[in-house]
């Protein structure tokens, strides 16, 4: 009877680590950095006022709300003027070597 007792327990103490080692695993799962695939968006952007901007914007944001954990997005704004952008990616379009900021 006091083996039989003595392996409940024992069992018991090895479910419990196993429970233990998986929560730890799926914790440093969770914590660990995934690469996620880029998007490179080249395109007019605001605050160039023009349609195909403001469509760019909208399909940007909400790319980025429905898939911001599957996607990287990054805007690369297409400029022939002044304007100031709050992104790191512009293209002179006047100069076509010019895209700045690319890595």
């Amino acid at each position: 009877m006091k083996n039989k007792l003595t392996t409940k327990k024992s069992n018991s103490k090895s479910v419990e680590q196993l429970i233990k080692n998986v929560l730890r695993r799926k914790n440093s799962i969770q914590t660990k950095q995934v690469k996620l695939p880029k998007i490179l968006v080249v395109t007019t952007f605001p605050p160039r006022e023009c349609g195909i901007a403001t469509y760019s914007q909208d399909l940007v944001k909400s790319l980025n709300s429905k898939f911001k954990k599957s996607f990287d997005i990054k805007i690369c704004a297409l400029e022939n003027g002044n304007h100031c952008y709050e992104i790191p990616m512009i293209w002179q379009t006047q100069t076509p070597m010019s895209l700045g900021g690319a890595t």
